[in-house]
């Protein structure tokens, strides 16, 4: 088995937070599988580029990867080299795997693919959602699908991460072929965290994800405005610094004393930070999935979220936390009721991190990632 694996951005580029993560993590497990496999991607960091060699393989962390400098900056990734080296090299490949869209390193390659006859795996990592269609600055998007989208994706074969992204893949392409495996997740080691009961009167809330309009924290700041008890809101993430200035102007006057934004946390040292917390709120508009919520369930720490989140149906089927609207009353009843339900909250502490180790454990998923590739060579699909 030879894989190619394409990505706009790669390890250390953490600025763009899950999707860069799982990417790099399912590399890394594929590789210590024995998969051969290079990863070709851009020297995107955010605003700056990777202090990288271009246009030669580079071990990182036991993977090939190539970086080609990017000609524009975010979210467009422009860069020629990348395509040329791709159609010079694509027959060197049993299975192309495309991940996420709407930058011109995704749609790029795919155009390659089409011209080169050869079927590819896309996963769209939120990318087409409902969401993605429907924003504010969806009309482009909308427009370029109807005249150069669909035609591109219809051989492609779809690998989503969750049910709700499988059902947003239908809607666009109801004959489409998918196939639903998890991301890879990093998981703590044993005895990595401690789990503290938290014995003072302070009701600790985290938001951990990056700071951007999809994420819904402004609903989460307004329901602060009157709880009736003590609490305490960090808010770990980063984003554009002009947005990020109008969130904080957000935060109610009789809150602005208990909630601090704390920027970035990258490390292994996050599952023991996200343990210290009562409660982690993510009131997304739309998630395919969120790494942050089985991070949080690995270490304990239950989750608040709305239902649009990928992972909802998980934790509502496990119980391990609780659904809102994105209505700052309803998210402010139900961090009351959630602060009073203590029971709940140390059951959740004591069963999520067994259950997420057997759910989520990379040998169950590499399993099925290995399945699904040798599949698709199988069937020829990509010939």
């Amino acid at each position: 088995m030879k894989l190619l694996q394409i990505n706009a951005s790669y390890k250390p580029a953490y600025v763009y937070g899950g999707p860069t993560i799982s990417v790099s993590t399912l590399c890394e497990h594929l590789s210590e599988a024995g998969v051969a496999l290079d990863v070709v991607t851009t020297n995107a960091n955010g605003e700056s580029n990777l202090d990288v060699s271009n246009g030669k393989k580079v071990d990182v962390n036991s993977v090939n990867v190539i970086y080609f400098h990017r000609l524009t900056k975010d979210h467009s990734h422009f860069t020629p080299a990348l395509y040329k080296h791709l159609y010079n090299e694509l027959k060197n490949y049993q299975l192309v795997h495309i991940h996420a869209w709407w930058n011109f390193v995704s749609v790029g390659a795919a155009f390659v693919c089409k011209l080169k006859r050869r079927t590819f795996i896309l996963s769209p990592r939120g990318t087409l959602s409902n969401y993605s269609f429907f924003n504010r600055t969806s009309l482009p998007k909308r427009l370029f699908h109807q005249l150069v989208g669909k035609w591109l994706l219809k051989r492609a074969i779809f690998q989503v991460s969750s049910k709700k992204e499988e059902q947003d893949i239908l809607r666009l392409f109801p004959k489409a072929k998918t196939h639903v495996i998890p991301n890879f997740i990093e998981l703590p080691k044993p005895g990595e965290t401690i789990r503290l009961i938290n014995t003072s009167d302070e009701f600790k809330l985290i938001f951990f994800s990056r700071i951007e309009q999809k994420k819904g924290l402004e609903f989460l700041l307004a329901a602060l405005e009157h709880l009736d008890f003590k609490y305490t809101l960090d808010i770990y993430g980063e984003g554009e610094p002009g947005y990020v200035e109008e969130v904080k102007k957000v935060v109610p006057e009789a809150a602005k004393d208990k909630v601090y934004f704390k920027g970035p946390f990258y490390g292994s040292q996050k599952f023991q930070l996200l343990a210290n917390y009562d409660l982690m709120v993510l009131p997304s508009y739309e998630e395919n999935f969120a790494n942050v919520v089985i991070e949080t369930l690995s270490v304990g720490t239950p989750v608040l979220l709305t239902a649009n989140i990928g992972l909802s149906d998980y934790v509502v089927a496990k119980n391990f936390g609780w659904l809102c609207d994105q209505d700052p009353v309803d998210i402010r009843t139900k961090i009351q009721l959630i602060y009073r339900d203590v029971e709940s909250r140390r059951r959740i502490g004591e069963e999520a991190p067994k259950a997420i180790e057997r759910d989520f454990s990379k040998g169950a998923l590499l399993s099925k990632y290995l399945r699904f590739y040798e599949e698709r060579i199988q069937s020829g699909s990509e010939q």
